[in-house]
């Protein structure tokens, strides 16, 4: 039989610095990708309407599980520098305006022109990995 518990009672987002653990973010982040990914598979619209919003919460669903998946390895891999890593992160997502700043430099960092500007397709669609 299912039940049902509150996400902010089994996995609270981390409200503070010292909160902020790689096995807090690791739970949090693993509630949010489920509740992603059941939102995404409900707003799946009929034939011939626009796919844009399942796509984005798709995509969305894709990030947040890839860093919940990510911040695992590193707690195996590296478990002396997991919770300093979390805590970055963290730090990062709470102050903002840094992830944005940070980006013209990694830009910079892994050969791309930081100016140009980067255009997407509208409705980005996905080959299933067969290109």
């Amino acid at each position: 039989m299912t039940h049902t518990l509150n996400a902010a009672d089994v996995a609270p987002y981390p409200r503070e610095l010292e909160q902020a653990t790689v096995t807090a973010l690791i739970r949090h982040l693993l509630l949010s990708a489920e509740e992603i990914s059941r939102k995404a598979r409900e707003s799946i619209p009929p034939p011939g309407e626009s796919l844009l919003d399942s796509v984005m919460l798709s995509g969305l669903f894709v990030n947040t599980w890839s860093t919940m998946f990510l911040l695992r390895v590193i707690r195996a891999e590296l478990p002396g520098q997991a919770d300093d890593v979390a805590r970055q992160l963290w730090d990062l997502w709470e102050d903002g305006g840094t992830m944005h700043e940070l980006i013209w430099d990694y830009k910079q960092q892994e050969g791309i022109d930081p100016a140009a500007r980067i255009e997407f397709d509208a409705e980005p669609v996905s080959d299933g990995g067969q290109t």
